[in-house]
């Protein structure tokens, strides 16, 4: 009687750490193959969220049955997040519902004139270039100067 219970208890003790070890893998085990970037817009819907994130990760089903879990397809905030190596579906899906985004740094001073700027920050941000430099010319005639252009060597002085 006693072996049985015994044999009970460890078949018990075998099956629950199978699914224990499967569950662990699944939510919080390292699922990151390579270290990037991801940029995902305001406007992007599930499938797309999965293909940026697509070359990053090993196990693609199991960051996608983890992101239905917790609504990813629902809740997400738009932004570049740095996807680093070591980072399980958990805190990946976590870090994109939480927005908890990487900076984009830019300096001024290394470009010719305003609208390379413009280009440049518009390639690594989901603005419009047109849009921002129009804006960029309203600013500066609000602060009296006639364009983009003059507004730059303010911005030099000043923050360079």
């Amino acid at each position: 009687m006693k072996r049985a219970i015994l044999i009970i208890l460890l078949l018990v003790f075998l099956v629950a750490g199978f699914f224990g070890i499967r569950f662990y893998n699944k939510y919080y085990g390292n699922n990151v193959e390579k270290e990037g970037y991801v940029l995902i817009p305001h406007e992007a819907s599930f499938k797309q969220i999965l293909d940026s994130i697509a070359p990053y990760i090993k196990n693609k089903e199991s960051f996608e049955s983890v992101a239905k879990d917790k609504d990813l397809d629902k809740y997400f905030k738009a932004g570049r997040y740095h996807i680093k190596k070591g980072t399980g579906n958990s805190n990946l899906i976590n870090m994109i519902k939480a927005g908890n985004q990487t900076e984009n740094s830019f300096r001024i001073g290394d470009f010719g004139d305003v609208y390379q700027m413009v280009g440049r920050v518009s390639k690594k941000t989901e603005l419009d270039s047109l849009r921002f430099v129009n804006d960029f010319n309203t600013i500066a005639a609000e602060k009296g100067y006639k364009n983009a252009e003059d507004l730059k060597e303010i911005l030099l002085h000043r923050y360079v």
